[in-house]
């Protein structure tokens, strides 16, 4: 439900935190496979843990998105909810792209 002109630039965003996380998962595993007596291995698999534990915590947080509520049957919450967006208020209208 982003608008229009900054749906790129979180697109572009997401795709760097991926990246970001693909480097750092490197160099973690870069830096642990050196660890002698075979407890590399476990030390990466207990820092790979540290970051789903995160996102697991802070999913519980996140607000409740239209699609969720229409699908446990609360079409009229769900309306309420898109009728309260002011991207989705405009889309009757037609709206220039920002390209």
């Amino acid at each position: 439900m982003a608008p229009t002109s900054i749906q790129g630039a979180l697109n572009m965003g997401f795709q760097m935190v991926i990246t970001i996380g693909i480097l750092m998962a490197g160099l973690v595993n870069y830096a642990t496979a050196k660890i002698e007596g075979g407890y590399g291995w476990r030390l990466f698999l207990a820092l790979a843990a540290v970051p789903s534990l995160l996102m697991t915590l802070t999913a519980l947080f996140l607000p409740d998105t239209p699609n969720s509520i229409l699908e446990r049957g609360r079409p009229d919450e769900t309306k309420e909810m898109l009728q309260k967006n002011p991207w989705h208020q405009r889309r009757g209208r037609r709206v220039p792209r920002p390209y």
